[in-house]
């Protein structure tokens, strides 16, 4: 028993050095930066007091217009290869906040409204199938993952009075997109990519000062992205 047991052993070492040898110089770590040239839709809708949509209550698409931002991207991520296939993982935050705003006219008071919508404190985990192509930092490659960030929603009043205001809401976005990885020698890489992102709606609840009515607010937001960035690679 003692002896199978050390046979065990030795077979499990030999598969491990093995199995290092093999992906030795096919592991990297790298970190980068990249300007990310995004469109986001926030699709900001509301309904009257019945749940139905009511085009006349301050519009039923306030803010329905793409609002395009260029933010800077910076990213951490590991790689690994075997043979062709390209395995990888990545976090990422982009700086800066998306804004869209428009005007609209209240259905009740005739007053005109300012309406603003954000997105922030963005955060990002993607994993990224690929296939190398040439050289090692060359490929092409999938991308499907996770953008949580913070949404806000506000109206005011041309003498800045706010009278709806959503909060804070943090939401998830499922990504998905395409890339391209060109090395630039042993130490760089250069990359072009597009993803498009899809958050989950959400929704909040204002009264009329006398209480009377309620109006539900609702943003279903989606981006369209696309980055050209570079990165330090650190082989293992």
């Amino acid at each position: 028993m003692c002896v199978k047991f050390k046979k065990i052993i030795l077979a499990a070492s030999i598969m491990g050095a093995l199995t290092q040898t093999a992906l030795a110089g096919n592991q990297f770590f790298y970190i980068g930066a990249e300007p990310v040239y995004v469109q986001t839709n926030f699709n900001w809708t509301n309904d009257d007091v019945n749940g139905e949509s009511n085009p006349e209550a301050n519009g039923a698409a306030v803010i329905d217009d793409t609002n395009a931002d260029t933010q800077l991207g910076l990213f951490i991520g590991y790689g690994l290869l075997i043979d062709k296939i390209y395995l990888g993982v990545e976090g990422a935050t982009q700086v800066g906040t998306r804004t869209a705003t428009s005007t609209t006219q209240d259905y009740n008071t005739q007053m005109t409204l300012s309406n603003k919508a954000t997105m922030s404190d963005i955060y990002i985990v993607d994993f990224r199938p690929g296939y190398v192509l040439g050289g090692k930092n060359s490929m092409i490659y999938g991308i499907l993952g996770l953008n949580t960030a913070n949404f806000e929603a506000t109206q005011e009043t041309g003498s800045g009075i706010i009278v709806q205001d959503s909060s804070t809401s943090r939401r998830n976005g499922l990504r998905l997109g395409v890339g391209y990885n060109l090395g630039l020698g042993q130490y760089l890489m250069a990359r072009l990519e597009y993803v498009y992102t899809q958050f989950s709606d959400f929704e909040f609840t204002d009264y009329y000062p006398d209480m009377s009515q309620l109006h539900t607010w609702q943003l279903s937001p989606y981006s369209n992205e696309l980055s050209l960035g570079i990165s330090l690679i650190f082989n293992i």
